[in-house]
C-alpha cells in the first residue's frame, strides 16, 4: 500500500523521466519507477522518496509534544535530513562496485503547502530486479548460486571498506 507521497508535486525530478508508477515502501519511504524512451529504446531507473520528517511518525507536533520547543524540533529534523543525504553520498561512493545498486543523482525538495513541515528526498537509482523476480524467470543452478555468493561478498567488501 502507497503511504504519503509528494513526487507527482514535484515532477519532473530529472529531465527526460517520467513517472512509470509505484513499484513498493520500505520503513524509509516510497520507491516509484522512472522511465524514459529515446530512439524506440525504453529506460528504466527508481526514484526512492524519503521524506523527513517521517508522515505520522516523527512530525514536528509529536517533537514539541515530547519537550522540544519548535526551533529545537525544526533543528532535529533538519539534522535527520542531512543524515539522509550523507547515506545518498555514500550510495554514490558505493557505485564503483557492479554488485550494488548504481547511484545516479539526488534532490532534496522542500515541503511548501499550507500546514506542512520538512523536506523530501529524492534518489534516483538503477531499478533492480527483485531476486525472487530473477529466480522465476531464470531458475538457478549451483555454478550461478556460488557466483552470486561471490558477488554479495565483493559488496561486502566494498561497504565494508567505506565503513559499513
Amino acid at each position: 500500500m502507497e503511504s504519503v507521497s509528494y513526487i507527482r508535486r514535484h515532477m519532473p525530478l530529472w529531465d527526460g523521466w517520467e513517472l512509470g508508477g509505484f513499484l513498493g515502501s520500505g520503513s524509509f519511504g516510497n520507491v516509484w519507477l522512472a522511465v524514459r524512451g529515446e530512439r524506440g529504446k525504453r529506460e528504466e531507473a527508481a526514484i526512492k522518496e524519503v521524506v523527513v520528517p517521517p508522515a505520522g511518525a516523527g512530525t514536528i507536533e509529536s517533537a514539541c509534544l515530547q519537550g522540544l520547543d519548535l526551533e529545537n524540533a525544526r533543528a532535529y529534523f533538519a539534522g535527520a535530513l542531512e543524515e539522509t543525504i550523507e547515506e545518498a553520498k555514500l550510495q554514490h561512493a558505493l557505485s564503483d562496485c557492479r554488485n550494488i545498486v548504481a547511484f545516479r543523482d539526488y534532490q532534496v525538495r522542500e515541503l511548501d503547502g499550507e500546514d506542512e513541515f520538512g523536506w523530501v528526498c529524492y534518489i534516483f537509482m538503477e531499478k533492480a530486479k527483485a531476486f525472487s523476480e530473477y529466480l522465476m524467470e531464470n531458475g538457478i543452478d549451483v555454478s550461478r548460486l556460488i557466483r552470486l555468493g561471490i558477488d554479495v561478498c565483493r559488496a561486502l567488501e566494498r561497504c565494508r571498506a567505506a565503513g559499513i
